[in-house]
């Protein structure tokens, strides 16, 4: 099974925050529409970013939530999100992981939801919304330079958790 229909998108709000997304359509459901779903998506993600930063940015997973650190469990917590919120309801399948905090966030808000919605046309999705970046206040460097980093390793890291939901 390959993934189709690949899409990616990023759009910026008048106060600066990014919604970002990246979508796959599937053949069949990679995981069940339960809870237990729901949690594997987000366990898989960070598998996926921890294999594809090569030891550079570590997901550091436990009970409060993930801390995105620079180079080792006791780096520089770049990116904190909060415990995954799950949610299984019909087809729809979902973690969600609110932003709490970090060297790469101005304040708290928004989240990163991981998501697969369908029977039979399947799409999975990872998608960052309300999400307030260092490097993108707005118009001009800052907003190019997050274009030209966090957004591309964002594209990339979702590609790879795609590929790693289908192998």
């Amino acid at each position: 099974m390959r993934p189709t229909g690949w899409t990616s998108s990023t759009r910026w709000s008048d106060g600066g925050a990014i919604d970002s997304e990246q979508t796959a359509r599937l053949e069949r459901p990679v995981v069940a529409p339960t809870l237990d779903g729901a949690r594997t998506l987000g366990a898989r993600y960070w598998v996926e970013l921890g294999r594809f930063a090569r030891g550079l940015v570590r997901p550091v997973v436990g009970s409060a939530g993930v801390e995105l650190r620079l180079l080792s469990r006791r780096g520089p917590r770049l990116l904190v999100l909060g415990p995954p919120e799950l949610s299984a309801s019909g087809e729809t399948v979902a973690s969600r992981f609110p932003i709490v905090g970090g060297m790469l966030t101005r304040r708290a808000g928004g989240a990163l939801t991981l998501s697969q919605t369908g029977d039979r046309q399947v799409e999975v999705r990872v998608a960052v919304n309300g999400y307030l970046p260092v490097l993108g206040r707005g118009p001009g460097r800052r907003a190019l330079f997050y274009v030209l980093t966090q957004a591309r390793l964002h594209d990339l890291v979702s590609r790879r958790f795609f590929a790693g939901l289908i192998a």
